[in-house]
């Protein structure tokens, strides 16, 4: 097996590993009722919210997501009395949302436990060796960023670019799929239209 097979098996494991213990984190916080909604992706959009990125369309981009799932969970946010909402000064069409006293509270306890649950897992390493963790971490980010704001179509160009045999005859197996599929519904909607004109 290759390096970067190496690789993906290690980042597919260390991120089913820390969403496990992400949900072990929030499950203390949603044992209150009113919070039963809270999540990752909320306490994300929360935290950047916080940090004064305050638009429906903003926060899209920022966390990679399409607006309607950000107006989801501001929706969320605000019924739960942790966002509120006013309108643009400048722009009467926009929303400006800002964390309340609740929204920044809920962020300290999850922040500290974050925090906590780190330190625990690092506690082996040397300060050298989590800058090392740092940098790596970091150029994924950077990097995972940029790809997942790539136009589908250029995106599968580039991993086609990069494929091994096995991917590239599952790849053409999916389109020689599609055309045949295509092609089927093509003849029966021209065949339902020869029904209906007799």
């Amino acid at each position: 097996m290759n390096t970067d097979a190496l690789i993906a098996d290690k980042l597919l494991s260390v991120a089913r590993l820390w969403g496990e213990a992400s949900d072990m984190i929030y499950s203390g916080v949603r044992k209150d009722g009113d919070r039963a909604w809270f999540h990752m992706a909320g306490y994300e959009v929360l935290n950047h919210i916080d940090n004064g990125i305050t638009t429906t369309k903003k926060l899209a981009a920022e966390v990679n997501s399409t607006m309607a799932n950000i107006t989801h969970m501001t929706k969320a946010l605000e019924e739960s009395g942790c966002i509120r909402r006013e309108v643009n000064k400048t722009d009467k069409r926009v929303w400006n949302f800002h964390t309340t006293s609740k929204g920044r509270n809920l962020l300290r306890v999850v922040r500290l436990q974050h925090v906590a649950a780190i330190g625990h897992f690092c506690s082996q390493f040397t300060e050298d060796q989590k800058m090392c963790v740092l940098t790596f971490l970091s150029a994924i980010e950077t990097h995972l960023v940029q790809f997942v704001r790539i136009p589908e179509g250029e995106r599968m160009k580039m991993l086609q670019q990069h494929q091994s045999p096995e991917l590239a005859a599952h790849f053409s197996s999916m389109q020689a799929s599609g055309k045949r599929s295509a092609s089927s519904r093509r003849r029966r909607l021209v065949g339902k239209r020869g029904v209906d004109r007799a």
